[in-house]
């Protein structure tokens, strides 16, 4: 098979998937693939779940700079329904993520059908977004994925609104990467009015307004996130970023940096505020990562939303465009090729400087020992 003919193989193989009644079937299996491919760990020290033990003091106990009591949602629901332990609490968290892709898959496929959503999840399942989640179990990234994921679909302000409260009161990346994909559905005229976008704002305003209130209320003392940064040296942020640049920026989007220059090559002219648009909040949001020590994931978890929207919106374009017939093919093909690329690809993340891989073997060694125990 000659390397030109690879793109329309890929395509004519998601078109036999898609007219199965078993797809379905099928992605939840390949995500189950990725979850073994990748591996699964836990963040170190299991913060969160010690702290969903009693989060209502400071837990200096887990450590002093303790900016991640910020993060109040995740522990505080965990400790009412008494998910606290090591198990319960992790095993919730794996749920979280299994029922964001899922619904993911579902809103793709009632807005595009059957075809575009196998390419669309699998685009998904490959990403960095769930390299960092599988690879850093027990985070409030997962929440902070599912209250993102609605921003991608709907068009209620009142649901915007309060998804706005909930995100920020889980992390402040969801106040962040709301705005920005409601900014660009706006541009994109994807029924989204300049009110949805700030009826988020508000949103996220409430939600930080309640968290400083609850640590207010229950006397808690924090090193703030924003305090972090001011405890290294401005030379030291420099020294991190530049130790591993080029793998870092890589490991951002990782072989799905083609999807991205898919769009931008075959429709930049046909919508040249928005991808223009699109560059400018990836460099805003690189320049948030970069006084950051988890690149990968602090990066991945304010973009992930911002590149599928670019997706959505090439195809959106080429369905529109006068070369729709030859455009929708060839985009169709060029995404189901890298969403084949991104499940053999290697899968590597960047954290305080340095290049880390998955924990594959690290997952492999604990199945062997609970099998031979």
């Amino acid at each position: 098979m000659f390397l030109s003919a690879f793109p329309s193989w890929a395509l004519e193989k998601v078109k036999i998937l898609a007219a199965k009644s078993y797809w379905p079937v099928a992605l939840g299996l390949l995500f189950g693939l990725i979850i073994i491919i990748n591996g699964i760990s836990l963040i170190p020290y299991q913060i969160y779940q010690r702290l969903s033990e009693n989060p209502f003091v400071t837990r200096y106990d887990i450590g002093v700079q303790n900016y991640w009591q910020e993060s109040v949602l995740l522990p505080v629901v965990t400790y009412h329904f008494h998910w606290t332990t090591y198990r319960s609490f992790n095993f919730v968290c794996l749920v979280i993520i299994v029922a964001s892709y899922a619904l993911f898959s579902f809103l793709s496929y009632r807005k595009f059908g059957s075809i575009p959503v196998i390419i669309f999840s699998t685009l998904l399942f490959t990403n960095p977004l769930t390299t960092i989640l599988l690879t850093w179990l027990g985070s409030p990234d997962p929440l902070s994925v599912l209250f993102t994921m609605p921003f991608l679909f709907f068009n209620s302000g009142v649901l915007m609104f309060g998804l706005s409260i909930l995100g920020a009161t889980n992390h402040i990346v969801v106040a962040i990467a709301s705005v920005e994909i409601l900014l660009l559905r706006w541009i994109a005229g994807d029924g989204i009015k300049i009110k949805h976008v700030l009826f988020s704002i508000a949103g996220s305003i409430f939600g930080i307004m309640f968290v400083k209130a609850f640590i207010a209320i229950h006397e808690i003392r924090i090193s703030t996130r924003l305090d972090q940064i001011f405890l290294e040296e401005i030379h030291t942020w420099f020294e991190l970023n530049s130790r591993n640049f080029s793998m870092t920026t890589f490991s951002f989007l990782n072989v799905q940096w083609l999807v991205l220059l898919t769009c931008v090559l075959m429709f930049f002219a046909e919508d040249r505020r928005y991808f223009v648009t699109v560059f400018m909040i990836m460099l805003l949001n690189y320049g948030v990562t970069f006084f950051t020590y988890d690149s990968t994931r602090v990066y991945i978890l304010l973009t992930w939303g911002v590149v599928f929207h670019c997706i959505f919106h090439s195809f959106h374009l080429d369905q529109i465009s006068p070369r729709a017939s030859t455009y929708e093919k060839q985009f169709l093909q060029l995404s189901a090729l890298v969403g084949i690329l991104s499940i053999i690809f290697p899968r590597y993340y960047s954290w305080n400087g340095d290049i880390h891989s998955t924990p594959f073997y690290e997952s492999l060694e604990r199945l062997f020992r609970w099998l031979t125990n």
